[in-house]
């Protein structure tokens, strides 16, 4: 065998061994996580309240609707301007980033009140909080 095999054969046998250690790990910090949460107990649901209502008010908000027609907005907003600036030769991100600002309370919040209110009511702020943050972690 030359020496340019042996490299190769090393550099795939530290790719597995690298592949493991990270399986290893990553099963290791499931069964830790597991072994604390299951001495977890849920809390006990509000009296008489709908989870899903609006903040103590009176009127219910479908929540997964409103979730679901936020997400297509902000998703379809973003990859357009996201496109429009790629079209234009600068980075994605930036369209992306200008999409979030077009949808905040400082440009469509003041000039739309109606729409944000309708398109993100304060409801679905903690889920779209969770799922951005999901987001930014995969």
């Amino acid at each position: 065998m030359s020496s340019l095999e042996d490299d190769r054969d090393r550099g795939g046998l530290a790719r597995v061994a690298g592949y493991l250690l990270l399986l290893g790990i990553t099963c290791g910090g499931f069964l830790l996580v597991r072994r604390f949460g299951l001495r977890l107990t849920a809390p006990a649901p509000a009296l008489g309240g709908d989870p899903f209502a609006a903040g103590g008010s009176q009127v219910k908000v479908d929540v997964l609707m409103h979730v679901l027609l936020a997400m297509g907005v902000i998703i379809s907003t973003a990859r357009l301007l996201g496109a429009l600036f790629a079209w234009v030769r600068q980075p994605p991100v930036i369209g992306e980033v200008i999409a979030g600002i077009l949808l905040g309370p400082s440009l469509l919040g003041r000039v739309w009140p109606e729409a944000t209110a309708f398109v993100l009511p304060p409801t679905v702020a903690p889920f779209l909080s969770v799922l951005s943050q999901v987001g930014v972690s995969l």
